[in-house]
């Protein structure tokens, strides 16, 4: 029976020019076989006659800008010309949309400038490549945004804050890894900039963001949280009893009620009630440094006493 593998790769490199999240990331990063074991896959393939037909690039939007991608294209089609059975390359996502200043969007028509002479070349000679993109969330980002109330405004010494009623279990970017959302106050536009912290309502720290410029942000204001449309809803969660916020579609200035707002239901669906519970329960809690059953339905709770210090236990030839 014919079979064929495909390899995804990580081959990208450091360079002291670039933020130690960056280096970090790379040196840490689960995704793929790094450089220095290419040779390695190569011995692999010739020993055992593996057929591989793809090599798959991942590059994630921590680490991805123009020279990122250069070099690992660079790696990849090398890799390639030594591999007679590929004929196809997957160069994954990662692509940066606009928002802040120190992750630029990513420049799309630089990435086709990089690839065109590495692709004539490879294909030279009549072998066929398929070039594959997975720009999943430079597509959709932009087109959705989070929309909170603020609940709560207030000033811990210098620094302002701002609760509002959602939080990471409704985007979670900005908590996971320090995700850029842009914030804009639709209550006040054009109102006067301030430094805010801009918080969820969970028990957990979770900032929006930090130290961010705002229109003055007072208590009801309604805030939105743009570029949610990818990663937003689809990372959502019913953590700390939550409920996940409903979507509504606008389309030519109407809105569309997509999906409702959940309720207790939606919190409880699932869920099995069991109506014959044991009357004994297995678990078993330890006392005064001894395990025992934990009491019985309708029997009287144990009574718990004070564990001995390990020093009197020891006197007393009790175990340690």
């Amino acid at each position: 029976m014919p079979w064929s593998v495909s390899c995804g790769c990580r081959p990208t490199s450091s360079t002291k020019r670039e933020s130690p999240e960056r280096r970090e990331w790379q040196k840490r990063s689960k995704f793929g076989i790094p450089p220095s074991q290419l040779d390695r896959l190569q011995a692999i393939v010739r020993r055992y006659g593996i057929p591989v037909t793809g090599i798959h690039m991942h590059a994630s939007h921590v680490i991805m800008s123009s020279e990122t991608f250069r070099r690992g294209a660079d790696i990849i089609f090398r890799l390639a010309a030594e591999l007679p059975d590929v004929r196809r390359m997957d160069f994954g996502g990662g692509y940066n949309i606009a928002g802040r200043h120190d992750a630029p969007e990513t420049n799309l028509a630089r990435l086709a400038q990089i690839l065109e002479p590495l692709y004539r070349e490879f294909t030279r000679g009549g072998r066929e490549l398929e070039l594959c993109f997975e720009p999943g969330r430079y597509l959709v980002a932009r087109a959705g945004s989070l929309v909170v109330r603020t609940e709560i405004v207030k000033t811990n010494g210098h620094v302002r804050v701002a609760g509002t009623d959602s939080g990471f279990n409704h985007l979670i970017r900005p908590r996971l890894y320090g995700a850029y959302h842009e914030i804009v106050n639709l209550s006040n536009l054009g109102g006067e900039e301030m430094l805010t912290d801009v918080y969820g309502n969970l028990c957990e720290r979770d900032p929006f963001a930090m130290d961010r410029p705002v229109a003055e942000i007072r208590e009801g204001d309604i805030l939105c949280i743009r570029d949610a449309g990818g990663y937003g809803f689809a990372m959502s969660s019913q953590y700390n009893s939550r409920y996940r916020p409903a979507e509504v579609l606008v389309v030519d200035g109407r809105a569309h009620l997509i999906r409702r707002h959940e309720t207790l239901a939606d919190l409880t669906r699932g869920q099995i009630v069991i109506d014959d519970f044991p009357a004994r329960c297995t678990e078993r809690s330890v006392v005064a440094g001894r395990a025992r059953p934990a009491f019985r339905r309708g029997a009287e709770p144990p009574r718990f006493t004070r564990p001995r210090k390990l020093s009197q236990r020891k006197q007393k030839g009790g175990a340690s």
